[in-house]
């Protein structure tokens, strides 16, 4: 057997352990499932793309002058890229502790205040039924709950509420880069949240997805995490599950089908409200605009009654999705 067709070839004992290092990093994460590229591409996303204060922004961005597009800015999600941002890996972890201490400690306030009311009735029934009884068991309960738990949560809402506002326009001043994918050059970014330094600069054509499903303890899928990955450099790894809800595998695919939408110059932009004001950037998009004779404000011109009807024949439409497609 010659040593060029044998895995056995005799090769320095540094440069096999690197190579199989690389095809170690190269191997899907643990658990996880790839989602390769497909072929068949659908006008189906995610029905969050049809969410009303989608259709808001642009009104916004129409009373602005329309959107700004330049290489400084920070966020985008236009014909050219989407740029997501971070505030950073130290104020990311600050700004959700702040907004679980405001925002979480009034949704527990509020549950804990509807148990509380249906316990101190059970209460109030169990110790005196109607009598004069039932409303002396009925504050004793309210009360145990009020000062143990309702009021603790809304004085942390109170204090953190002016405190995140505050960090809000602070961190502002510090939001980076964290990823980009760009339809222009067909490539994909990623910064390091720590020190902003450009980590990977990579070809779409070489990115796969892959899907890890989140079970409970009772063995019930919940949710899935879905990474873009990439196979020249493994240790890429972008979240892309905020682009839409990742709840069943059928949304995983409209996910993958709404990335691989984006990124292909050969086919127009998604037709989303999110890009109808970038349409006519992109050669395609405008091309096929203009055949379709497709009306410039679309989404914008469409009654909210008629925005819900879309979203729900989007949602029917990404539940007859095939699976990890």
């Amino acid at each position: 057997m010659s040593s060029e067709n044998s895995i056995f070839s005799y090769e320095p004992s540094a440069y096999r352990s690197e190579q199989a290092k690389e095809l170690y990093l190269a191997k899907p994460s643990h658990r996880a499932m790839v989602l390769n590229k497909s072929q068949d591409l659908w006008e189906v996303y995610p029905p969050n793309v049809l969410d009303s204060h989608e259709v808001d922004d642009l009104f916004v961005e129409d009373k602005e002058g329309g959107p700004k597009f330049s290489e400084k800015q920070i966020e985008r999600f236009d014909a050219e890229m989407i740029r997501y941002p971070t505030l950073g890996k130290l104020n990311d972890k600050i700004f959700f502790v702040l907004l679980a201490g405001s925002v979480g400690a009034l949704k527990l306030a509020l549950i804990a205040l509807f148990l509380f009311v249906v316990t101190g009735i059970f209460s109030g029934f169990i110790d005196g039924g109607m009598t004069e009884q039932f409303w002396p068991s009925f504050w004793e309960t309210m009360y145990v709950g009020g000062v143990g738990i309702i009021l603790p949560c809304i004085i942390s809402a109170v204090i953190c509420t002016p405190i995140l506002l505050f960090c809000i326009k602070k961190f502002a001043k510090h939001v980076k880069p964290h990823f980009e994918l760009n339809r222009r050059t067909g490539r994909v970014k990623q910064w390091c949240k720590k020190t902003n330094k450009l980590l990977y600069d990579v070809a779409f054509k070489d990115c796969v997805a892959e899907t890890i499903n989140i079970s409970t303890h009772q063995g019930i899928t919940d949710y899935h995490q879905v990474f873009l990955r990439c196979t020249t450099e493994p240790k890429l790894k972008i979240d892309i599950a905020l682009f839409g809800d990742n709840k069943l595998g059928h949304d995983v695919t409209a996910i993958w089908n709404f990335i691989q939408r984006y990124m292909d110059t050969s086919r127009p932009l998604p037709d989303v409200p999110t890009f109808e004001i970038s349409r006519h950037l992109d050669p395609v998009t405008a091309a096929h605009d203009k055949k379709i004779q497709r009306n410039p404000r679309y989404w914008r011109d469409m009654a909210l009654k008629d925005l819900y009807e879309q979203k729900a024949q989007l949602i029917q439409a990404v539940r007859a999705l095939p699976k990890f497609a």
